[in-house]
């Protein structure tokens, strides 16, 4: 007698469903700061720049959302390129000359505090995370220091000779001059760009994790930060005493009413992400589901 035996084995809800989760993030970073202009006579040099911030995830299987604010600290340098000013004068004495006066080795530098929100979304896959967005950045507060050295000199065309480093007669070399102000930008949209690694540290009591991440950033500025309209000039030497020199940070001088400035930063940032509330199954039995039937005779 032939016996048939079937064995029926099926194997349910083995599905692959979907779970959202909310995080609380609290982050913090640094980097390299540039301010670029289209002017001739400036050189962007690397500042620093600094971030703190609070914000929300949400994260749907691979796919997240975060949005938050952060207050940023910039500081920017800024060479400007050696000035020249001639004009006839008249001694003490009565004679004519020329007075000659260089500007060099000229610095600008600016500090700002600003106010950002960002709106990012993003992937992670395994223990990798890639962000991308946009960001609102409004500028609170700001302000600048300039330095440089300030040359002299005499030209006597009666004697053939030009008169330098003779500080009783107001001609001196590489005296510094400095000066301090306040400034500010125009509100900005930028592009943030964020590339790093994920871990994440179970919990004993659910099937969530805290998630650290770390990770390289790009920020790009859109709009031109310049305000312009501005009346001082970088750089005001009085004819009656010329040994004495204003000079005003170039971005809020006459020299910079059109010109178009943007930031961009590069750098590091570290971010913790602690759950919140409870997390949500999306769980259905037609949510990938499969089923196996195998038959044994």
């Amino acid at each position: 007698m032939k016996h048939l035996v079937t064995i029926y084995l099926l194997f349910a809800a083995s599905c692959i469903c979907a779970l959202a989760d909310n995080y609380i993030g609290l982050w913090a970073g640094g980097g390299v700061a540039l301010l670029g202009d289209d002017l001739e006579q400036t050189t962007a040099k690397a500042g620093i720049g600094g971030r703190v911030g609070l914000g929300w995830q949400y994260q749907k299987r691979m796919f997240t959302i975060e949005i938050g604010v952060e207050g940023t600290y910039q500081k920017h340098n800024i060479a400007v390129g050696q000035q020249t000013y001639s004009f006839p004068a008249t001694d003490s004495q009565g004679k004519q000359f020329t007075y000659n006066a260089i500007i060099s080795e000229r610095t600008d530098n600016s500090r700002t505090l600003d106010l950002q929100v960002p709106v990012l979304l993003g992937i992670e896959v395994k223990h990798f995370y890639l962000l991308a967005g946009g960001k609102f950045n409004a500028n609170l507060l700001g302000t600048t220091a300039t330095s440089a050295l300030l040359s002299t000199s005499g030209d006597y065309n009666r004697y053939y000779e030009t008169l330098e480093n003779m500080p009783n007669h107001g001609f001196f070399e590489n005296q510094a001059v400095a000066s301090k102000g306040n400034i500010s930008f125009n509100f900005d949209a930028r592009l943030h760009f964020e590339l790093g690694a994920v871990l994440r540290q179970k919990h004993n009591y659910d099937n969530r994790s805290n998630k650290y991440r770390i990770g390289l950033f790009a920020e790009i500025g859109l709009l031109n930060l310049n305000r312009g309209n501005f009346n001082q000039t970088a750089t005001a030497i009085t004819k009656t005493n010329p040994a004495s020199v204003e000079i005003n940070h170039i971005y809020t001088s006459a020299e910079s009413n059109h010109a178009k400035l943007r930031g961009s930063t590069i750098g590091l940032r570290l971010s913790v992400l602690l759950p919140v509330g409870k997390q949500q199954s999306a769980y259905n039995s037609k949510c990938n589901c499969y089923q196996e039937l195998f038959y044994f005779h």
